[in-house]
């Protein structure tokens, strides 16, 4: 096979709300978009998430990226090649995951279509489960909003719930007290930071005279001390999830020892793709880590399906799955159908998936 071309672009959708988070307001997507041609015509799609607040990558960072690396992309021409250049490339990797992340669904998409294969097939997996259930991430809006979001996820039978802390005490406490009065004890609460606090005595005054029995709480701490990190785990009697402080394989052995103690949230995007990702999750099903897969805000359909494949192959391990917001949130998704979850948080994906098109099955409509 042969790759005739290769276009990499920033991807502009608007959303329908704007989410926002300790670290970060949006109001549109944040990707770039890969799209990598066969001398056949037929055309794999991938995409990337940039964060700097993550893997110090931006818009201009992984285009700057793949246009260096043009050259020795379109040479690519079977997943051993692929495999390969990753081995050679893993540093360069590391510092540009999201970028390398876009170049790799494109060219699974390219050569699973070229072999009229599943990307799963492609991979010697095996196929997807039909079913995955997803987290209802609610962002740091207004009480207001809050409530209204609440409801709606309630009444779609949502019983996972991922909430954003502001740092402002009277706001967090006030939508911690809407979730206390629903005496719902079926609802499985976590909360995520993003950061919020410099020091780990500070996070734990703060979380424990917010007085709810939390499920996890995720990136806590500024900046990465394992010690502390390990520590305010100890104190509050809860996990720490941990996403911004874990961006590569290696960073596991950090924490295989306290293991009970902290749940890794893989983000294909972050992580640098699916097969660094499956790696990442490999291990930590054997050292017995939980997982969640993870999402960034404003993904489309490009990657909640790639998602899925490691969703499938590590379930037991698995905890929640973020994502699948689809059209939900953005104006318009570049899939038909934009896929996205329903009630319950489930996922059918017989709904979604074409079996007449290879490759990871999406009908895109750019």
């Amino acid at each position: 096979m042969i790759i005739k071309s290769l276009i990499a672009k920033k991807l502009n959708i608007p959303f329908k709300i704007s989410f926002n988070h300790a670290l970060s307001e949006r109001t549109e997507t944040d990707s770039v978009l890969v799209m990598v041609q066969s001398s056949n015509g037929k055309i794999g799609y991938g995409e990337g998430c940039p964060r700097v607040y993550v893997t110090n990558e931006n818009i201009e960072s992984v285009l700057k990226f793949i246009s260096e690396r043009k050259k020795q992309i379109l040479e690519i021409s079977s997943i051993q090649e692929l495999i390969k250049y990753i081995l050679k490339n893993n540093d360069a990797i590391d510092q540009n995951p999201s970028a390398w992340c876009a170049v790799e669904l494109a060219l699974l998409d390219l050569f699973g279509k070229e072999e009229g294969k599943t990307v799963e097939d492609l991979l010697l997996l095996p196929k997807l489960q039909n079913k995955y259930y997803y987290t209802a991430v609610i962002g740091d809006g207004d009480i207001s909003a809050f409530k209204q979001y609440l409801e709606k996820y309630l009444f779609l039978g949502f019983q996972n719930f991922k909430l954003k802390l502001s740092g402002d005490f009277v706001r967090d406490l006030s939508k911690i007290d809407v979730i206390r009065s629903l005496k719902n004890k079926d609802l499985k609460i976590r909360v995520d930071a993003n950061k919020l606090w410099d020091e780990s005595d500070i996070a734990y005054s703060y979380l424990s005279n917010l007085n709810y029995e939390f499920f996890a709480i995720e990136e806590p701490l500024n900046s990465f001390s394992y010690d502390s990190l390990l520590q305010l785990s100890e104190k509050l009697g809860i996990k720490i999830i941990l996403d911004e402080c874990f961006t590569r394989i290696e960073d596991i052995n950090y924490f295989s020892e306290n293991r009970e103690n902290f749940i890794l949230n893989i983000r294909i995007s972050k992580m640098g793709g699916v097969l660094r990702s499956l790696d990442i999750a490999k291990k930590a099903f054997e050292e017995d880590i939980n997982c969640i897969i993870g999402s960034h805000v404003g993904e489309t359909t490009i990657l909640s399906r790639a998602a899925l494949l490691i969703a499938s192959i590590y379930n037991h391990n698995v905890i929640a799955q973020e994502g699948a917001f689809g059209d939900y949130l953005l104006v318009h998704d570049i899939c038909n159908p934009s896929m996205k979850f329903g009630k319950g948080g489930m996922i059918d994906v017989t709904q979604y998936l074409d079996n007449k098109i290879k490759g990871f099955g999406l009908n895109i409509t750019l």
